[in-house]
């Protein structure tokens, strides 16, 4: 069973996509697009695909 994890308060989905639209870099805009739809209620699977990463991978960064 996949345990809760607390989010950051900090960060906001639409301040994560502001940023995506900045980033010049492609692997670390995927990763701030995968954040974004965790912090915006995604699901991880969902997350984990735009990230371009396995599910165990978000599920311990976030």
């Amino acid at each position: 069973m996949p345990r809760t994890i607390t989010l950051r308060s900090a960060f906001i989905a639409s301040y994560l996509r502001r940023l995506v639209r900045l980033s010049k870099d492609a692997p670390q805009a995927r990763r701030l697009l995968a954040l974004a739809a965790i912090y915006g209620g995604g699901k991880p699977t969902d997350a984990a695909r735009l990230g371009n990463v396995t599910l165990q991978i978000v599920r311990s960064n976030v």
